[in-house]
């Protein structure tokens, strides 16, 4: 009997190899070669990157999808303005002619960001996030020349930044007629993902969420209440609180800043650096495990902000540094901020690694966002979930190509073995005892 032709096993061999490389080419964690489109993560997300200027989204310029022209553009959570840039600071300049975008200079506008001031004119231009949720032909201010009083490097190695609030015309931006989308941080707090979607399945710990905070069109939630200190220490905000992933730390209106070092202190926080308004460092004197909460209570919401998120360093068991800085208009570097942000707290990507926060447009006057704490398998995968069926599917074809390989080499054995006994008795001399048969 003819052996299997070994073409087949090769074939089965290679089979198996390629369905294991599918399966591991699926794992969540991005990569940089991936990262050069929009759209590379499951389910449609567009992946978040991290360096020295903060998180960023790669834009496509051209609406291609085999050949994508991209960008990075930083995100604004505050506002529904998309800013690109002739000239301001640091930011590398975008080519309007060569991107057929359609200016109009003679429409100046002046414009408030966090850090900076841009004179600008209005033009639109083809940008696109991703290819289903959110781009176009996006109305965007193209700066001419910007004022700030903040850190020489601001803007390196961004071409702008994506407004997503649905405010005026930043609501045609967006494909759906009720934009939602998500924000999930790695703790490796480099890595990241936008999400066009609430995924409780993936990215949270429970279903039910620890605050929900009513905010503008542009994702602006203002706070009247109280910020506590642990249980006894408590001083009156009224602010408005806003999302910055670009944030190097999370940010208070310089009065409530001071009085949150004043008030850490009888916590074992002391010494801070005297007149520091930026990450400043502290003796520890006592238990870290014993350091309060900092929580904002607004209404019958209560948004806490642990130690892990408030400190960013821990040395030594005797000292701290805060991940917190004062900001005001009066300051300087990295505290400065404009006039229209001179009373906001900013919440930074620390935060939003720790909670999972959905942003959901209700309606013209307003939104809402939710805040659950980060983690994985709250609820089911919705229907509509891709969630976790190509596991499902690919560990079965891993398993069916197996079973072939298996199958085909028991195959081989046992022809192997049945031509060897034939090839044996054909040449083994018959016995006296079988001659006389």
């Amino acid at each position: 009997m003819k052996s299997i032709p070994p073409f087949l096993h090769k074939f089965a061999i290679l089979l198996s190899f390629l369905l294991i490389s599918s399966a591991l080419a699926n794992i969540r964690t991005p990569s940089l070669i991936t990262a050069i489109k929009p759209v590379t993560a499951e389910n449609g997300n567009v992946f978040l990157h991290r360096d020295g200027a903060g998180f960023f989204a790669t834009v496509d310029l051209i609406y291609d999808f085999t050949s994508p022209d991209t960008v990075p553009m930083s995100l604004s959570f505050y506002t529904h303005q998309t800013l690109l840039v002739s000239e301001c600071l640091k930011f590398s300049s975008y080519d309007c002619e060569k991107y057929h975008c359609t200016p109009n200079p003679t429409n100046v506008d002046v414009r408030n960001y966090f850090s900076f001031t841009a004179q600008s004119y209005w033009a639109g231009a083809n940008l696109y996030l991703d290819y289903d949720h959110w781009g176009g032909q996006v109305p965007s201010l193209i700066a001419t020349s910007c004022e700030a009083n903040t850190t020489d490097s601001y803007g390196q190695d961004r071409y702008g930044i994506i407004g997503l609030g649905t405010s005026f015309a930043g609501k045609s931006n967006w494909n759906a007629s009720s934009p939602i989308f998500s924000v999930w941080v790695h703790d490796n707090m480099m890595l990241g993902e936008l999400i066009f979607k609430k995924d409780l399945y993936n990215f949270a710990e429970s279903a039910t969420p620890v605050a929900v905070l009513k905010a503008s069109s542009d994702w602006v939630s203002t706070l009247s209440g109280t910020v506590e200190i642990g249980k006894d220490k408590t001083l009156d905000m009224n602010v408005d609180l806003i999302f910055d992933l670009s944030a190097d730390s999370i940010g208070l209106p310089l009065k409530i800043f001071n009085q949150v070092i004043e008030d850490l202190d009888s916590f074992g926080v002391k010494n801070c650096a005297t007149g520091s308004t930026y990450q400043p460092s502290c003796d520890l004197q006592g238990d870290y495990a014993n350091l309060p909460n900092i929580t904002l209570v607004s209404g019958n919401s209560k948004l806490v902000i642990p130690p892990k998120v408030y400190v960013l360093e821990y040395v030594d068991k005797t000292s701290v540094t805060l991940n917190l800085k004062g900001l005001s208009n009066d300051l300087t570097g990295e505290s400065f901020v404009t006039r229209s942000y001179d009373n906001c707290i900013v919440l930074d990507a620390k935060f939003m690694n720790y909670y999972y926060v959905v942003f959901e447009y209700q309606n013209e006057n307003g939104s809402t966002i939710t805040f659950y704490k980060s983690g994985k398998g709250a609820v089911e995968p919705d229907d509509g979930d891709n969630g976790s069926w190509w596991i499902v599917v690919v560990a079965l074809l891993v398993l069916i190509a197996v079973g072939c390989v298996v199958l085909l080499l028991r195959k081989k054995k046992e022809n192997d073995n049945r031509e060897a006994i034939e090839n044996e008795s054909m040449h083994t001399p018959l016995n006296v005892d079988d001659r006389r048969s």
